[in-house]
């Protein structure tokens, strides 16, 4: 994403990387720590159309308040099996406890 994120114009020193997060959930956390060590309340998500809604919930669920998303245009025949398996993932983010 990082990649797609400079050949759509963003300076490459705008795009911050979590290098350790596991996970979205890991990821979300790292990344709401960050923000609010350097007072920052926006976020921008880039990531596969499929898995948009589940990023996005889950930086909100760490704080973010203001979270807004984008994706690449593309299709490829394992984003079937991607699609299915973000409904019960995007449930799970929903009801997850905050550990």
């Amino acid at each position: 994403m990082r990649a797609w994120l400079v050949r759509q114009g963003v300076p490459v020193e705008s795009v911050i990387e979590d290098a350790s997060g596991e996970d979205t959930w890991a990821t979300a956390r790292h990344a709401s720590e960050f923000m609010r060590n350097r007072g920052l309340t926006k976020a921008i998500v880039v990531t596969q159309y499929f898995h948009l809604p589940r990023a996005m919930l889950a930086l909100k669920r760490f704080g973010i308040v203001e979270v807004s998303g984008t994706y690449p245009q593309f299709w490829e025949v394992r984003d079937l099996y991607s699609m299915a398996r973000e409904v019960p993932a995007f449930l799970w983010y929903v009801v997850r406890p905050m550990i």
